[in-house]
């Protein structure tokens, strides 16, 4: 019997447990700050809002910065810190970011959301109120 030695870097070996955990059905992500944590909840709102709207996931997983303007939580924000929480994010595989203003939504986090919240948008609603002061 042979035995074979395989070294694994600290990224390798995070991206294999994150996939074994997706394998065992495991809802796993990394953990958010607080303000990474609000901007998600605004986002799936808008996902799920845009669903019920009729449009494709495709388009309603994608954003620009102008949906910051429009956002009554997030348009409060200075402009740096929204774009350290979109890093934050895009860095933790919650988002997508595309050079330029885009970025969307990562399967990966839909996921996670919707089994943060099974009552879909009321549930979402209620917490993103919580956020406005």
């Amino acid at each position: 019997m042979t035995s074979v030695k395989i070294k694994l870097n600290q990224s390798a070996i995070k991206k294999l447990q994150q996939q074994l955990e997706l394998q065992a059905g495991g809802n796993t992500m990394p953990p958010l700050t607080r303000d990474a944590d609000k901007m998600i909840c605004c986002l799936y709102k808008e996902y799920l809002t845009r669903r019920d709207h009729g449009i494709s996931k495709r388009d309603s997983k994608r954003f620009t910065n102008e949906y910051f303007k429009s956002d009554i939580v997030l348009s409060k924000w200075q402009y740096t810190d929204i774009s350290d929480t979109k890093m934050e994010l895009g860095q933790k595989k919650y988002l997508h970011v595309y050079i330029g203003d885009e970025f969307e939504l990562d399967d990966n986090a839909i996921v996670y959301m919707e089994n943060r919240f099974k009552n879909d948008l009321t549930e979402v609603i209620d917490i993103v109120s919580k956020f406005i002061p």
